[in-house]
């Protein structure tokens, strides 16, 4: 078989396993409110666990691996805004909403919590880059 036909045979499965991604239903991320006296400011912190990454659906892992998702969280959250941390990592060290934000419960990984300062969204991480993005913009607006 020749390079091309391969890459295209590849590039055909991708797509596919993209296409399938973005039917599945998006699992539910209710909007919690702040608690009172307390400003989180921007911000969008994703935990998950790094030995199980390599079987979490491509989805969850390219929202994990991509750069263009970090330069997009760079442009919605404050500095300092954004992390992606293993469930294990010793939070001593961050910052104090880190280390509160590292400490709450989670249903399942990977998990994400969101924050515009006025209310928070966290639950489940998204299938998809693109339902990803949709759920912070509609927190961060």
């Amino acid at each position: 078989m020749k390079p091309n036909a391969i890459m295209m045979m590849l590039g055909g499965i991708l797509l596919m396993s993209v296409a399938f991604l973005g039917d599945t239903e998006t699992p539910d991320n209710p909007v919690l409110p702040v608690t009172p006296g307390v400003d989180d400011g921007r911000r969008v912190l994703i935990v998950y666990e790094s030995e199980d990454k390599p079987s979490y659906p491509i989805g969850q892992a390219m929202v994990l691996d991509s750069a263009t998702f970090r330069e997009y969280l760079e442009t919605k959250c404050d500095a300092d805004g954004w992390r992606f941390e293993d469930q294990n990592v010793d939070a001593t060290h961050m910052a104090e909403t880190w280390q509160r934000w590292m400490k709450r419960e989670r249903e399942s990984l990977p998990w994400i919590m969101i924050s515009n300062g006025e209310s928070k969204a966290e639950g489940p991480l998204p299938l998809t880059i693109e339902l990803t993005q949709a759920l912070i913009d509609g927190v961060m607006e």
